[in-house]
């Protein structure tokens, strides 16, 4: 498998890149931001952990069946890890799972 990529100078000025895989086109980039080919730009996950931190950012006044579909999914996955918190003095502060 290898990767190359191309790189043209524009005649306004700046530069047109152009990336590949196995020969293959699989992104540009015209300046600054690359994007991807939508064969190979496959959706984000987003975890559960992210998922509220998205909500308190952006949604704070809203309760967890009004998010928007995606984010209310990420929400209502399972917690990946189970366990207790502790502070410095060893007191149970909390519970995950």
């Amino acid at each position: 498998m290898s990767y190359t990529k191309s790189t043209t100078e524009c005649l306004f000025g700046g530069t047109y890149t152009r990336f590949f895989k196995n020969g293959e086109l699989i992104a540009t980039r015209d300046g600054g931001k690359i994007e991807l080919i939508p064969k190979y730009a496959h959706p984000i996950e987003l975890t559960r952990a992210q998922g509220f931190r998205y909500w308190k950012r952006h949604f704070p006044e809203r309760v967890c069946y009004a998010l928007p579909a995606l984010l209310e999914e990420a929400v209502d996955r399972e917690p990946s890890s189970f366990g207790s918190f502790f502070n410095r003095n060893g007191e149970e502060i909390g519970y995950c799972g």
